[in-house]
């Protein structure tokens, strides 16, 4: 065990000091995605530093996307908002070396100085750079407003809607189609049977990643990735979805919000 822990803090110094050197520069000022319209970032020469490198970002436009609303603040809870950055990392061709994400877990100090930014003022957000020969980046965003709170939300970063305030099918509102069969009366239930795989597929991959990263395993890191492509999944769907859920579907949603409340609350 302690040669393992020997080799691990090894490598992550091979790792840090891989991403030393040269710089690196914007392949544009804009940012992608939501919050593309109020930032951008600033056009300069950048180098990374043990593994880090401080992007700097400016605010071109007041506010934020809708619904925020004025007076909200920074942070992962219920009438809170999460304005997100992520970098890619390319050579001098444009090939992609990697990629990285900013977490409001480990990153609100910074994410709130750059909320609070006016129109012409700037702001840094330190990412994580484990490549060597990256020559270019460009940073994308995200963006989401949380309306309500639960205690799973706090725990785990992700918003987890009690099985009781879920909108669920009644048999009485259920109409008969011309062929016999069954339907709702607002859309096929294919849409929430596509999030649950989603959800579930998040919610065990994340726990095997809390699990791996609280003991310091540093093969979590190759699963970050792959998890943000999981949640951005799980988002598309969530906007898909507009019908009610069926009984069944609510109780699978029940037994998997409960394994994710369980594993954080083992956790702690």
């Amino acid at each position: 065990m302690k040669a393992l822990k020997i080799y691990l803090f090894a490598a992550l110094a091979v790792i840090l000091m891989s991403c030393g050197g040269s710089s690196m520069n914007p392949v544009s000022e804009k940012i992608q995605g939501p919050l593309g319209d109020y930032f951008e970032v600033v056009d300069r020469d950048y180098k990374p530093n043990s593994g880090k490198v401080s992007i700097e970002i400016k605010r071109i436009k007041e506010g934020f996307p809708a619904p925020w609303m004025e007076g909200m603040e920074v942070g992962y809870y219920g009438g809170y908002f999460e304005p997100l950055f992520s970098v890619e990392y390319q050579d001098a061709d444009g090939n992609v070396l990697g990629k990285d994400a900013a977490d409001i877990a480990f990153e609100e100090d910074e994410l709130k100085a750059i909320a609070a930014l006016n129109v012409g003022e700037s702001a840094t957000i330190t990412f994580d750079c484990y490549e060597k020969d990256v020559k270019k980046f460009k940073v994308s965003s995200t963006f989401e407003v949380h309306m309500e709170s639960s205690d799973a939300s706090s725990a785990s970063g992700v918003e987890v809607i009690d099985a009781d305030d879920l909108d669920v099918i009644d048999s009485n509102d259920l109409e008969s189609t011309s062929d016999g069969t069954s339907s709702s009366s607002s859309s096929s239930s294919e849409d929430w049977d596509a999030v649950l795989d989603s959800y579930e597929s998040y919610v065990d991959q994340y726990i095997s990643f809390a699990k791996k990263a609280a003991k310091g395993d540093m093969s979590a890191l190759a699963e970050y990735p792959s998890l943000m492509s999981k949640a951005q999944e799980l988002s598309d769907k969530l906007n898909n979805a507009k019908s009610d859920l069926s009984a069944s579907q609510a109780a699978r949603y029940a037994r998997i919000s409960a394994k994710m409340v369980e594993a954080a609350a083992s956790m702690n």
